[in-house]
């Protein structure tokens, strides 16, 4: 009996090393990402200007009427101007809270080819050139869905009802969360505000293969209002939000992350400790 429970201890080792060092143990990883560009913010030219302001004549003992009517019909222009400023102002807003954070977690089996695949989406899409983002979405969610073979382990989520900016803060904290999980980025592109110059990697030390797991987490924030609702079958949910983010509308995609790990070559990890790290994800 002693000697059982000094082997569990022994064996659990490991795993408490990864819960309390944040999965960080020399465990590589990679990522790219970034922001579609914002709608631009009113023209300060559409703000009426004081100047167009009609002030109210004094009575003048020279003259019956206070007003002209060139004054009122000013009057009228600015404060009909005013209405529709307001109306497209609440308009606006109304269309920053319909925006969604939505993320999919996966651990798949014998990853590696997946592994060389994101990589080369990071060397080949600059998120800053036009479009690019896009396609990293598009091939990154159909890629996923090609493997599906080697899912293991996965969970799917949708935050709706959010704010834009909102939906960018979740996404850019489940990103955070995603590379808490290893110690050193080895690859990464991301947007610098110019084209081309964003991919970077570095060849990882060699490391003894520990298993055959990777982990990718997907994480984006768009505007798209008919993504699909959960029907509570882990497996199905995460194919249908894939295959909706394999052809989402460029122009409802607000900001995406992705993160993979490990992402050194012949690195993998264990059944036990991709688990440890991601703790949330039900078998499939």
């Amino acid at each position: 009996m002693p000697f059982k429970f000094v082997r569990s201890i022994l064996r659990s080792l490991p795993l408490v090393g990864v819960l309390v060092l944040g999965g960080a143990l020399g465990v590589t990883g990679g990522g790219f990402g970034g922001r579609s560009q914002s709608e631009p913010p009113p023209s300060s030219s559409s703000t009426p200007s004081p100047s167009t302001t009609v002030v109210s004549p004094t009575p003048s003992t020279s003259s019956d009427e206070p007003w002209t009517w060139e004054g009122v019909l000013i009057v009228v222009a600015v404060v009909g101007g005013l209405v529709v400023f307001g109306a497209l102002s609440e308009a606006r807003e109304e269309r920053r809270r319909d925006s969604k954070a939505v993320r999919v977690q996966l651990l798949l089996s014998n990853g590696a080819d997946v592994k060389r695949a994101l990589r080369d989406l990071a060397a080949s899409h600059d998120p800053d050139a036009p479009g690019a983002l896009a396609k990293l979405l598009h091939e990154t969610a159909s890629l996923l869905l090609s493997r599906r073979a080697t899912f293991e382990y996965g969970a799917s989520s949708v935050e709706s009802g959010k704010s834009t900016s909102d939906a960018d803060g979740l996404v850019g904290r489940w990103a955070i969360e995603a590379r808490a999980a290893f110690e050193t980025q080895t690859t990464s592109s991301y947007q610098d505000g110019k084209v081309r110059s964003g991919f970077v990697h570095s060849a990882s030390k060699a490391s003894t293969p520990r298993g055959v797991w990777l982990a990718v987490t997907l994480a984006v924030a768009t505007s798209e209002a008919s993504l699909p609702a959960a029907a509570g079958d882990v497996t199905r949910d995460v194919e249908a939000l894939l295959r909706s983010l394999s052809a989402l509308d460029p122009a409802r995609l607000e900001r995406l992350e992705v993160v993979w790990s490990p992402d050194g070559d012949g690195e993998f990890l264990d059944e036990d400790e991709a688990l440890a790290r991601y703790k949330t994800l039900a078998p499939l």
